[in-house]
């Protein structure tokens, strides 16, 4: 009996010992990221506690004010949550408050959500390498002080590292319910023929980078995307259905090269939408509106067509034909 209280003390005192080590390590990083912001002459304010005795670690930021005066930059919430369970050290769990608030330069931003959090594990083992993130949120909000915002309804991110090849990453996003500016669903639909919101929005990508995803993949010129590819991609606004499929590879300057195929329900809607908003040149409308019907008389439903677009040149092709610029697609 004496010998099994023993074990009991020992493991119980071992287990502490690892918990309060751990903790200390913890307190101590995030200390020392504050400092750093600190030193390099940002504005720093913030209370931070770290609980969770005996299973997690959860760091509790409290009145956290982040302002770099060089740029002008500056984020300040109530509380910001860091979950870690004590056996998963490379899982982490950020629960978000309802408001935070974004000074830039040129304005000042309101997040309003609902239920946001996201989650981050990096490979066991590694140089901080990105297993999988997301995040998720039942209604997001972002308000601007020049008279603008957008809003999330179910909105989830996720980010996974695919087997499908080196430095492929998995993407993916869905959303029902996304209000975009008022200011802008005039440019785009000055009639107001359509609604006021898109019904749902889904996105499933390949991405794949120049090297694999580490914490510090995202700072300016560390990392490329070198070619993207929509396995299935598609939107519904009103009776407005479009979808898209394809492969494209980025040159150095972030311009796409090759062929997506987009199936568009209502598609004389769509184009109308096109015309009237000037995103297509109003010289080669006719033309454009003539070889629609002809993919939907082959398609065999009139109000249903397959486009094949081959970008190439920074421009976008139906056929031989140019109908606009291609976008550019950069990370910061």
């Amino acid at each position: 009996m004496r010998l099994l209280v023993l074990i009991i003390l020992t493991a119980a005192f071992g287990w502490s010992a690892f918990w309060f080590t751990g903790k200390t390590i913890r307190e101590t990083a995030l200390k020392t990221w504050f400092m750093e912001r600190n030193e390099s002459g940002w504005i720093v304010e913030n209370t931070l506690s770290l609980r969770g005795f005996p299973n997690r670690y959860d760091a509790i930021i409290k009145d956290i004010k982040l302002k770099d005066p060089k740029t002008g930059w500056a984020w300040s919430t109530d509380r910001l949550e860091i979950l870690q369970l004590s056996y998963q050290p490379n899982h982490f769990i950020v629960l978000w408050p309802k408001y935070q608030k974004i000074d830039t330069p040129s304005q000042k931003l309101l997040i309003d959500s609902d239920e946001l959090r996201s989650s981050v594990v990096f490979k066991p083992n590694s140089a901080n390498l990105l297993k999988r993130a997301a995040i998720s949120a039942e209604i997001l909000t972002l308000s601007s002080n020049k008279k603008w915002d957008i809003t999330f309804k179910n909105l989830v991110l996720a980010l996974h590292k695919s087997s499908k090849g080196e430095n492929i990453y998995d993407f993916g996003l869905d959303t029902k319910g996304f209000y975009l500016p008022q200011s802008f669903m005039d440019k785009i639909d000055s009639e107001e023929i359509m609604p006021k919101y898109f019904k749902s929005i889904h996105l499933d990508t390949n991405l794949q980078f120049s090297k694999d995803l580490n914490q510090k993949s995202f700072k300016k010129g560390t990392t490329i995307l070198q070619n993207l590819k929509i396995n299935d991609a598609y939107f519904e606004w009103g009776s407005l259905n479009v979808r898209a499929a394809g492969g494209v590879r980025l040159d150095m300057d972030g311009y796409p090269t090759g062929k997506l195929t987009i199936r568009i329900k209502n598609w004389e809607q769509a184009l109308d939408l096109l015309i009237e908003n000037k995103s297509l040149d109003q010289s080669i409308k006719s033309t454009v509106r003539s070889a629609f019907k002809i993919f939907s008389a082959l398609s065999g439903n009139k109000q249903e067509l397959d486009v094949p677009l081959q970008f190439s040149d920074q421009k976008i092709f139906l056929g031989f034909i140019p109908i606009g610029d291609a976008p550019r697609i950069k990370l910061p």
